[in-house]
Order: C-alpha cells, then structure tokens, then sequence
C-alpha cells in the first residue's frame, strides 16, 4: 500500500510542476502580447501622426505653388489658303521618289506567289530551304 500512496504522490507532484509551468509560460505570452498590442497602438498612432503631417504639407504646397495666369486669349488670325500652284510648272521629285526611281532593289510588291510560298521560306521538315533530300 505505501507503494500505491508512494506513486499517487509522485503523479500529484508531477501534475502540480506541470500546472506551475504553463501558468508561468501563460503569464509570459500574456505579457509579451501586451507589448505587441502597446506597440502596434503607438505605430498606429504615428502612422496617422505622419498622414496628417503630409496633408497638411501638401495643403501648404498647393496654397504656395504658384497659380497659372489666365490672360486674354491671343487674336485669332485669319487662315488664308496658299496659293494654287501653277499646273504648268513641274515640281521636283521628293528625295524618296528619287531613291525608289534609282533603286536596284525589287519593291515590296514585286514577289511572285512562289517566291514567297510557305514552303520555300520556312522548312517544314519535307523540303523548302532546309536539309536537302
């Protein structure tokens, strides 16, 4: 029988030390949380400290930023058209008519159907310009 009050007493102390452990552990987040909360309370509140300080300098800037002066609009000039060119007189051909007249090079539009066939530009794995056969 002492051996039986001998184990209750063990399990007793045990269960007492563990009870004492997590209320300190308790007591230490518990802690810790109220200085979370302070802490984020006072950012908060330095945070719209510093929301009103920049309202407040952009109302500042706004009333010293120099407003733009409205004067009276200019007089409207009359538009007259150029005058009519004289049908009888050529005109020199532009620089790019020049070069198209002169240039070697085949226009844009000049290709044939084959010369631009799918199959003779890219290769397709049954000819064109790749591998021959």
């Amino acid at each position: 029988m002492e051996g039986l009050k001998m184990g209750d007493s063990d399990n007793y102390l045990m269960q007492k030390q563990m009870e004492m452990m997590i209320e300190t552990s308790n007591k230490k987040i518990t802690a810790e949380l109220k200085e979370l909360r302070e802490g984020l309370i006072q950012l908060n509140d330095e945070v719209q400290e510093l929301k009103r300080q920049l309202k407040n300098a952009r109302a500042e800037a706004a009333e010293t930023a120099p407003r733009p002066q409205y004067s009276q609009p200019a007089p409207q000039q009359s538009y007259s058209p150029p005058p009519q060119a004289d049908p009888s007189i050529k005109r020199q051909p532009t620089r790019d008519q020049e070069m198209a007249q002169t240039s070697n090079r085949p226009k844009f539009t000049e290709f044939t159907e084959e010369e631009v066939s799918i199959n003779s530009v890219f290769y397709a794995g049954r000819g064109g310009m790749g591998k021959k056969k």
